[in-house]
Parts: structure tokens; C-alpha cells; sequence
């Protein structure tokens, strides 16, 4: 039995062999998508990281979870205020609405802005995933490689996929289980 995430240290099971949430991932992205090489962007409720896997191994990684504002929390937070539902939210991409408060809450009062503007809610949708973009580049930067694996829940939203894409200038992998990577991992690791 494997344990990770925020929880593995509180639960004490016995023989649990206990890893870290990067290690699960990394492993979860390599058993998904049998690439050796390429950088890991795990978007996930409440953190988002970024590894460099080389040669099957991760060679560095950096995360954000200091703030929520680059995560699946921030996505449900923006589509309750929209009253739209996630599915709603990422299916937008298109002429996207500037929205450039880096913080989730000043991000909600920007968004209740342009609101109040008039702006359609498919380009208010559509600003709050180029929004996810923008706070990911500059750790993308730091690890540019071939291929970009995209994997976490927020992996399921088809319009970050599409600006990513678009900053990038090439394919994002989105392996079959994005959402479910982290368990995959511990399985794989388990063996």
C-alpha cells in the first residue's frame, strides 16, 4: 500500500509506504504516457507543479501552493460567480476578456468588473482560463522540453488546453486518466 498528497504523513497505516506528491505524479505521467522525457504540469484542486522528467526520472520541479489562484479551486470559485457550470467554463477559449489580478479573491472582484461591463459570459469564461495560462508560463519557462504533459483534474478542461497550446506552439499530451494520475503513480510505484 502507497500513501501521498497533503495527507500521507497524518495517516498513520501500517507498512503504508509513504511518497511524496511529486514522486506519485511523475510516476502517474510516465505509466500513462510511456514518455521518457517532458515536462509535467500538474494543475490540481489547491496547488499546481511543474517537474522536468529526463531519462524517466524527475530532474527538478517547482510548485505554487501558496495560492490558489492557479488551481482547480480557483476555476470553481470563477464559474459559481458566473453561475456556470465547469463544463461551461472550459469549453471557452475565444477572444478572452483581460483579467490580470494575480490573486484568486482580487481575481473574483475583477471578474464581478467586467461583469458589470457587459462583456458576454463566453468571453468572461474564456479570460478566466487565459488567466490559468498567463500564472503558468513563467514556471513552464523555467523546464521548456519537447513534450508538455498536462495532468491533474484541471487537465479535463478542454479551452486551457487550447491556450496552452497556443502559447506554447505545440501539443499538450492530456493522458487518459489526468485526474486520477497521482493514484496511478502509487500503483505504479507499488509494483
Amino acid at each position: 500500500m502507497t500513501v501521498t498528497g497533503y495527507g500521507r504523513n497524518t495517516l498513520s497505516m501500517r507498512g503504508a509506504k509513504v511518497i511524496s506528491e511529486i514522486r506519485a505524479h511523475v510516476a502517474g505521467a510516465l505509466k500513462q504516457t510511456g514518455l521518457k522525457n517532458f515536462t509535467m504540469l500538474d494543475m490540481g484542486g489547491q496547488d499546481t507543479k511543474v517537474a522536468l522528467v529526463t531519462g524517466g526520472k524527475l530532474a527538478d520541479f517547482v510548485m505554487n501552493d501558496k495560492c490558489a489562484a492557479s488551481s482547480g479551486r480557483y476555476l470553481e470559485n470563477m464559474a459559481a460567480i458566473l453561475e456556470v457550470s465547469l463544463d461551461e467554463l472550459s469549453s471557452h477559449w475565444e477572444e478572452p476578456v483581460p483579467l490580470d489580478a494575480t490573486c484568486g479573491i482580487f481575481g473574483e472582484s475583477e471578474l464581478i468588473g467586467q461583469i458589470l461591463r457587459g462583456f458576454p459570459v463566453e468571453r468572461l469564461c474564456a479570460g478566466i482560463n487565459q488567466t490559468l495560462v498567463k500564472r503558468v508560463i513563467p514556471m513552464l519557462k523555467r523546464f521548456p522540453a519537447e513534450h508538455l504533459v498536462l495532468t491533474g483534474g484541471v487537465a479535463l478542461n478542454t479551452a486551457l488546453v487550447k491556450l496552452l497550446e497556443k502559447e506554447i506552439g505545440s501539443t499538450v499530451i492530456v493522458p487518459p486518466h489526468p485526474q486520477h494520475n497521482g493514484a496511478i503513480g502509487c500503483a505504479a510505484i507499488e509494483k
